[in-house]
């Protein structure tokens, strides 16, 4: 076995605190949780936007299999690859609206992969129609992006090139219809009913519930709260049955500030059926991250996050050898260069740091670390 690093739980209090801090610091915040982030100007009604993410990455474990364990994003190992192409479909009126993106990629093969048919292939594809005369309350039914955690799949839309670990295990996408409701002038309050967690094709025919507050105190501050609930029971999780869930993030984004900031806290708590006894028993998963990105030069910036996951119980993460809980320390550094307006160059290095030996190594070995390193050229237009 590898040499173990000693994980502290002192670094989960030491990263909660640095979101605290944030909290305190004082054009529109755009929420990037949300694939709504185009930059690409447009006139009309009907409106078409690409998107190409190519990269390479090198994993130290040199995973057997190609895939980088816990990963979706960019997860190939010394393979150059395409993380994420689409063709973006944009319509949008008074009082309709429709969007559609087929995609393509080894996000897409990762992150679809229980989906079934042409399903795999969906980053989006909703209609909406505007019931109110006077104000913007719209229904939205189809497949719908997730507004859990700050992040989405789009690299160029995020501080970091890699989604940090709160994003790659909570849902990308969701099935179902969504009202959107303008609680006031800075506030947004949404509704949701859908086919579960993560789930374009319903695995157990029950309904989940989620709501969303999103507000935006002043031009610089977008403040997100969200709650889940629903069946978890499925053919990969027989035993598990409801799940409930919380987030809340930040986002600290000044029109002409060289820093930028976010920040996500999240909880779940997971019903499980003992498979011999038949008692229900809860358990329970959590992370906090930071990130932050630092203009040095009109085209340079820095970014770096660091972030904490807990997992004791595998309530959402199953270790892939012998050792059981899931419970993380990592930090990342990365180069983002603005080759054009729409074109950008990112290398990053990542380190993942375990209580427990989850990751397999070369030569049928096992360890509590990994280390990754990925570069990535991403077009849009």
């Amino acid at each position: 076995m590898a040499n173990k690093y000693s994980f502290n739980y002192k670094h989960i209090l030491i990263l909660i605190s640095f979101i605290s801090f944030t909290f305190i610091l004082k054009g529109q915040v755009v929420n990037t949780a949300t694939l709504d982030t185009t930059d690409i100007e447009s006139n009309g009604k009907f409106k078409i936007n690409g998107f190409v993410d190519t990269y390479y990455a090198w994993n130290d474990n040199e995973p057997s299999g190609k895939d980088i364990p816990y990963l979706n994003s960019s997860q190939r190992h010394n393979e150059f690859s395409i993380n994420l192409a689409y063709i973006d479909f944009n319509y949008s009126s008074s009082k309709i609206r429709a969007r559609f993106i087929p995609s393509f990629g080894s996000f897409m093969n990762a992150n679809y992969a229980t989906e079934t048919g042409s399903l795999k292939n969906l980053l989006e594809a909703r209609v909406g129609l505007k019931i109110s005369e006077k104000k913007e309350i719209w229904i939205d039914a189809g497949v719908l992006g997730s507004p859990f955690t700050n992040e989405n799949a789009v690299s160029k839309d995020q501080l970091m090139y890699t989604r940090s670990l709160a994003a790659e295990f909570v849902p990308y996408y969701l099935s179902g219809v969504r009202l959107s409701v303008p609680i006031s002038k800075k506030t947004n309050f949404y509704a949701y009913v859908i086919n579960g967690w993560q789930q374009i094709v319903d695995l157990n025919h029950d309904k989940s519930l989620a709501i969303q507050f999103e507000t935006r105190p002043n031009n610089n501050w977008l403040l997100n709260w969200n709650v889940y609930a629903g069946n978890h029971q499925t053919i990969y999780y027989p035993n598990h049955r409801m799940r409930y869930f919380s987030d809340v993030y930040a986002i600290y984004a000044p029109a002409k500030s060289k820093l930028n900031l976010s920040a996500c806290l999240y909880a779940g708590m997971q019903e499980i059926k003992d498979s011999v006894t038949g008692v229900l028993k809860n358990v329970f998963w959590s992370q906090a991250n930071i990130t932050a990105r630092y203009f040095v030069a009109k085209n340079w910036s820095i970014s770096g996050r660091v972030e904490a996951f807990i997992d004791n119980k595998e309530a959402e993460v199953i270790s892939i050898t012998n050792e059981k809980g899931f419970n993380t320390f990592s930090h990342t550094l990365g180069i983002n260069y603005h080759v054009m307006k729409n074109a950008m160059f990112r290398l990053e290095q990542r380190s993942i740091y375990a209580d427990k030996y989850i990751f397999e190594a070369t030569k049928n070995q096992i360890t509590n670390t990994s280390n990754y390193i990925v570069g990535s050229l991403a077009v849009w237009f």
